[in-house]
């Protein structure tokens, strides 16, 4: 059985017609653009001092005053000897030292006692932000890693992973 609702006015209890901002929503926040990069390139190494990864993506905004929604859903590892182990992902506008930090997300690994000389850790990980670039011109994001503990080695896409990085566009 299925039902149809048709709704030809919605009042608030005061009566009033409800507004964008009743509902959440600013009368201005128009999406105008989206686009979505899904990976299964395999990257890895050793962590140490931040050091970009090699994971990247682009978007190019169509209004210089938009702001953009970046989503990375990141399927990621890490490996190490016998003790704790933990690494930060960061976000970043752009892909050299330097670049605009946006965002980080730490994974590690914290045995409890009866620990095997090396272990290993895989999980997805989700990283959001709003950017506000200013330009129409193509920005690039990439992922940095750097270490927070024990010196591990990191992958991504390990074990058939996929990473997809969701760009969302909202005019300023």
């Amino acid at each position: 059985m299925s039902s149809i609702l048709k709704v030809d006015q919605i009042q608030l209890s005061n009566g009033n017609t409800p507004t964008a901002g009743d509902l959440g929503l600013n009368d201005t926040d128009t999406v105008i653009g989206f686009s979505k990069n899904v990976t299964s390139t395999g990257y890895g190494g050793s962590s140490g001092t931040e050091a970009y990864t090699g994971l990247s993506a682009t978007y190019t905004p169509k209004a210089s005053n938009s702001k953009i929604l970046v989503t990375l859903t990141l399927s990621c590892g890490t490996t190490g000897n016998h003790g704790n182990y933990a690494l930060k992902w960061k976000m970043r506008r752009g892909t050299t030292s330097g670049s605009t930090f946006l965002t980080q997300s730490r994974f590690g690994f914290y045995p409890g006692p009866g620990n095997s000389a090396h272990q290993e850790l895989f999980g997805t990980i989700q990283m959001t932000v709003v950017d506000e670039p200013n330009t129409t011109s193509t920005v690039t994001y990439g992922l940095w890693i750097e270490n927070v503990d024990g010196s591990p080695g990191w992958n991504i896409n390990s074990n058939t992973g996929r990473t997809t990085w969701t760009f969302t566009e909202i005019a300023g």
